[in-house]
């Protein structure tokens, strides 16, 4: 009984040697391959199955007589049917997360705003960071002009209907006619809403885009690169998710195939670089001006989250309110603001980092850029993906 095992068994690997010969050279026969050189391929270079194939060298093919362009066909669907899957940015970056993450977090508003209540705006520190990139934001996205749009369509909406307007309608009517920034000026005396000029805001903003702006769009060019060096030194790319993890809990062993990190001074210097931008665009009284269109930012915010609002302007739905006051946002506003003040200040403290945990610190940021709009912001961005990906939280 156990003799006929035996014989069965040495049918079935007969059986799965000759299947596995006759889809070899099925394989080679789609490239010409004749069968006296299948045979040579075969006997001379030990290739047993078509997987085989992909461990060949262009030599190896020619010196067994395979004609260049053959050789060159062949190899080169091979590394392509055997390329490993591409990992996507979205896998990476969860894998990451998994362990928490080295960047700065963002304080609350209520912290932000306690911070300058007690004199913060004398000085350039994160708040004042995050108070001029909220500012820049909410003007490149047009919110400082929700207030009279949403008054006009309003009252039009109210006529329309032949219903007295809302509550809402004379609150945003007084935020129009009368600005006061008691809670953020609290702590400076002789200064109150009649200082933030529109001369002064116009001159912040072009300060903004003069100073600030382009640094942030040479950062996630440089970036990119920065990440693709390290990637393409990688004989597997998806190890990326696992460096970083090792590296940010202060292991130095990386996975096999995995090179170490490039060089990462460039983007210290991107972080000096940033910081001495936002203050010369801060300079004088940058920081106050700042603040208060920040205060503005987040009160116009909240009035853009009550729910019914829409209805009230005979919209069905805040995208639809949107487009019909005509702004340049969508309804994952505050996930851009985030993402992008967390990405400055990211880049700004990055001197903080050890040095152990410098490659995950800087990946992380990178994944971070990827998931900015660049373009919706005005700046242009090369055609790949990095940069482009859609917004991806709600207001």
């Amino acid at each position: 009984m156990a003799g006929e095992e035996k014989v069965l068994e040495k049918m079935d690997e007969a059986t799965t040697a000759k299947s596995q010969e006759s889809e070899l050279e099925q394989k080679l026969s789609e490239f010409g391959v004749s069968p006296e050189l299948t045979d040579t391929i075969i006997d001379h270079l030990g290739v047993e199955t078509v997987e085989d194939l992909s461990m060949l060298e262009e030599a190896d093919l020619l010196d067994a007589g395979m004609k260049i362009i053959q050789a060159r066909k062949l190899l080169k669907q091979f590394k392509v049917e055997s390329a490993p899957e591409p990992v996507a940015m979205s896998q990476v970056a969860s894998a990451v997360n998994m362990c928490g993450s080295l960047l700065p977090e963002i304080p609350s508003e209520e912290s932000w705003l306690a911070d300058l209540k007690t004199g913060g705006i004398l000085r350039i520190d994160r708040n004042s960071y995050i108070s001029a990139i909220r500012a820049a934001l909410a003007e490149r996205t047009g919110i400082f002009e929700v207030p009279k749009k949403l008054v006009d369509a309003m009252e039009v909406f109210a006529l329309e209907n032949q219903q007295p307007v809302t509550p809402e309608f004379y609150e945003l009517s007084k935020q129009l006619t009368r600005r006061s920034y008691g809670e953020v000026f609290a702590a400076v005396d002789g200064i109150d809403g009649t200082f933030v000029t529109e001369k002064r805001k116009k001159e912040l903003f072009c300060r903004l885009n003069e100073h600030v702006w382009p640094v942030l769009q040479d950062s996630s060019t440089q970036f990119k690169t920065w990440y693709e060096t390290w990637v393409s030194a990688s004989s597997n790319p998806a190890n990326l998710a696992m460096v970083l993890q090792g590296l940010r809990g202060g292991t130095a062993a990386l996975p096999p195939g995995m090179g170490a990190a490039p060089d990462t001074s460039m983007l210290r210097d991107l972080g000096d670089g940033l910081r001495e931008s936002i203050n010369k665009a801060l300079a004088g009284v940058g920081t106050s001006v700042a603040a208060a269109l920040a205060y503005d930012y987040t009160k116009i915010r909240k009035v853009l989250e009550k729910p019914d609002l829409p209805a009230k302007v005979g919209a069905t739905n805040r995208e639809q309110l949107f487009k019909k006051l005509g702004l340049s946002i969508d309804s994952t506003l505050v996930r851009t603001e985030n993402n992008i003040v967390r990405y400055i200040l990211g880049l700004i403290e990055a001197d903080n980092q050890p040095a152990d945990l410098e490659a995950a610190y800087f990946g992380e940021l990178y994944m971070l850029s990827t998931q900015i709009n660049w373009r919706a912001l005005g700046l242009a961005t090369d055609d790949t993906n990095h940069g482009l990906s859609s917004f991806t939280s709600d207001l």
